[in-house]
């Protein structure tokens, strides 16, 4: 974080079009998700370069299905909340909906 805001202090150019003033936000994407993201990346890609069944398949796709799995067990408690959240919302517009209704 130390380095995105060096970075910006740094910074010298003037910020004259849209694409420069979208530049910190990209920045600071890149380090929060971006970074973590190829290093898990670079190391299934470690871990599977030895391996003589993940050479002859692709190491690389079989680390993209893995980090995609990571990703969705990370995200599913998120995703979960969301489905109970939704199923009571829903649950509570079909009873109040005749006390609406005419």
């Amino acid at each position: 974080m130390t380095s995105l805001l060096v970075l910006l202090a740094t910074r010298h150019e003037p910020w004259d079009t849209i694409g420069d003033l979208w530049h910190p936000i990209w920045l600071l994407w890149w380090t929060l998700i971006g970074v973590p993201i190829h290093a898990v990346l670079k190391a299934f890609l470690g871990v599977l370069s030895g391996n003589p069944l993940a050479e002859s398949i692709g190491p690389f796709g079989i680390a993209i299905v893995l980090l995609t799995i990571l990703i969705k067990l990370i995200i599913s408690p998120i995703f979960q909340y969301h489905l109970t959240t939704s199923r009571r919302v829903q649950a509570e517009q079909r009873r109040i909906a005749p006390q609406l209704s005419p």
